[in-house]
């Protein structure tokens, strides 16, 4: 994933913020610092790192604050509608409620990815 560091170097909030830009999807507060190499007194600064990020309004957080997103990316978990096929059979997708300031993304949804199957205007 990253780096190992030694309690004495720890990351600037552009190397945060470079990392989580660089994750498809969002990651655990546990992921980060392993990511980092923090551990013991230096989770406090990654902890206050966060904080701040969420504050700039660079980054959100999910479940209680344990998961880190950007905040124009899709949640781990999302309600869709089904609005139509691709050429290899997928489910096309977009969000059902989307309030970000970016266009709706298109969601691709594989066959393994659903327990129940799904069609054209189907929400899931």
């Amino acid at each position: 994933m990253g780096k190992k560091r030694n309690t004495q170097e720890l990351p600037s909030m552009d190397e945060i913020m470079d990392f989580l830009n660089a994750q498809s999807k969002p990651i655990s507060k546990r992921e980060l610092n392993r990511a980092f190499g923090t551990h013991g007194d230096t989770r406090t600064y990654m902890k206050n790192a966060v904080k701040e990020l969420k504050k700039k309004g660079l980054i959100h957080t999910e479940r209680g604050g344990k998961t880190i997103s950007l905040p124009n990316a899709l949640p781990e978990r999302l309600v869709v509608e089904v609005t139509g096929l691709d050429s290899m059979g997928d489910l096309i997708a977009r969000p059902f409620e989307w309030l970000a300031d970016i266009p709706v993304p298109q969601i691709i949804i594989t066959k393994d990815k659903l327990s129940t199957p799904a069609g054209i205007g189907d929400i899931v």
